[in-house]
């Protein structure tokens, strides 16, 4: 959950670490640029909604509420779907296009920007809720109320403030009516571990890469952020 030392980069005596960390002649911090606020912290890949395996329906809601209006949901979730899958069907978003669909998993979230009906906009829109990584499940304690509306879940957004500490500690056995068990968990196994990289003499330039990693330290990419 969101309070856990992964998130808040704090020890156990509320200590902040991993912040202007001196290796050699260089610092690292590991945090997030967000409308000019940096902010520490791991993300989690498994509170966003899984790219490769989200249904269309899912994809339609999201699309309509990060971005309603001026887009039409339906047909762009189809493209997505189509790109992943077969997309050669006659009449499909994917037939006869230059470039040819990918008809495979999507390798990165950036491939989005080629799916046909993608504008720049809806792209920026849906960036930070959608993943390549992780297990397929969302983290209930961790997605945002845009992913767990995609999935009809988002009444557990306000349920679990009144939770112990903020956060289920089992999934809930009662589930708002259309969210459906069996896209949810509670236990999280990719994230993506922000660095800020910069040299100790004032002035020098500095450089802002993206770490995604498994529960067990194992990097899985390398990205520029």
């Amino acid at each position: 959950h969101l309070e856990e030392p992964w998130a808040t980069v704090e020890d156990a005596e509320g200590q902040q670490r991993l912040t202007d960390v001196t290796v050699g002649q260089e610092q690292f911090s590991v945090g997030r640029w967000q409308g000019g606020e940096f902010l520490v912290g791991m993300v989690d890949d498994d509170q966003k909604l899984p790219l490769n395996t989200a249904e269309g329906s899912h994809l339609q809601r999201l699309i309509g509420l990060v971005q309603p209006g001026g887009v039409d949901a339906a047909a762009v979730a189809a493209a997505i779907i189509d790109w992943r899958e077969d997309g050669t069907a006659a009449g499909s978003p994917c037939d006869g296009r230059i470039p040819a669909c990918h008809n495979d998993v999507f390798e990165s979230v950036d491939e989005l920007r080629l799916v046909p009906g993608m504008t720049a906009e809806l792209f920026e829109a849906l960036k930070p809720h959608v993943t390549v990584y992780g297990s397929g499940l969302v983290n209930i304690n961790t997605a945002s109320e845009e992913v767990l509306g995609a999935l009809g879940c988002a009444a557990l957004v306000q349920q679990r403030q009144g939770q112990p500490d903020g956060h289920y500690p089992p999934i809930p056995s009662e589930l708002p009516p259309g969210c459906e068990l069996h896209y949810l968990t509670i236990t999280s196994t990719v994230f993506t571990v922000p660095i800020q990289v910069s040299a100790a003499s004032a002035g020098s330039p500095s450089m802002r890469l993206d770490a995604v990693v498994d529960r067990t330290g194992t990097i899985l990419a390398w990205r520029p952020q």
